[in-house]
């Protein structure tokens, strides 16, 4: 009976996101745009605080590149995890292709972007609740959805589901070590921040 009620809501989510189509383009597009300007916003305006202290703010230019650095980074982040599904797939269905992948992974990312407005109040407490909400809800989305979408069957599911969170943890932490690394200066911006808020 479950997989029936999940093969349903598949059929009726997905009816859009079938293919590769203009729509679906420009959704892919526009969803790391909300994180990345709410953060420039957040950075340059707003400031980063802890609620009781003085804010801290990031120049012009840093914030612009701050949110440039986002918005590339979770396009790329969205295709990586679309090409490793592709992959996994592949081995155990044979029939779904990158498209079909990478259209499953803009629709599991879309509680990334609406929870990225989040970033317009940068506040780490805010921030991390605002990243366990979007990784909670697209693996519920993961786990209620991949029956009926990507074909996998019942026996495969939890293979396919944990191979995909383990992946995911992994680019995150991939991501954060570059980021770090040839951007230093944001690590060295929240040092102080923190340095600061702890006085």
């Amino acid at each position: 009976m479950t997989q029936v009620t999940n093969h349903n809501k598949s059929s009726l989510i997905f009816s859009k996101f079938k293919k590769m189509n203009a729509h679906n383009l420009i959704l892919f597009l526009m969803l790391p745009f909300i994180p990345s300007v709410s953060m420039f916003l957040g950075s340059y305006i707003v400031g980063w605080h802890n609620f009781q202290r003085s804010r801290e703010f990031l120049s012009y230019d840093e914030s612009l590149t701050l949110s440039f650095i986002i918005y590339f980074s979770l396009l790329s982040f969205i295709i990586i995890v679309a090409l490793f599904m592709a992959y996994i797939t592949d081995k155990i269905t044979k029939e779904n292709g990158l498209l079909y992948c990478l259209n499953y992974c803009i629709y599991l990312s879309i509680p990334f972007s609406l929870l990225g407005i989040s970033a317009m109040t940068p506040n780490i407490f805010i921030l991390g609740l605002a990243f366990i909400a979007a990784v909670g809800l697209s693996f519920y989305q993961l786990e209620s959805t991949v029956d009926g979408f990507l074909g996998i069957d019942s026996d495969k599911r939890t293979y396919f589901i944990t191979l995909v969170t383990l992946f995911f943890f992994l680019l995150v932490g991939v991501f954060l070590t570059f980021f770090l690394t040839f951007w230093p200066e944001y690590f060295d911006f929240l040092t102080s921040f923190f340095n600061k808020s702890t006085k």
